[in-house]
């Protein structure tokens, strides 16, 4: 099943910030991926956030 619960941009007033997913926590979640229970492969990022 899939949900579309996005609201049309003309009815919000402000807009969040863009997530991005820092490289520690990645590499953290790619060893652990068969642990944590999941299949195949852990996908591959190249678009971490950046220390500021």
């Amino acid at each position: 099943m899939l949900i579309n619960a996005c609201m049309e941009h003309r009815h919000l007033k402000s807009f969040s910030k863009r997530a991005k997913l820092r490289k520690e926590t990645y590499d953290r979640v790619v060893r652990r991926w068969k642990e944590l229970g999941f299949t195949g492969e852990a996908p591959e990022i190249f678009t971490f956030e950046k220390d500021v």
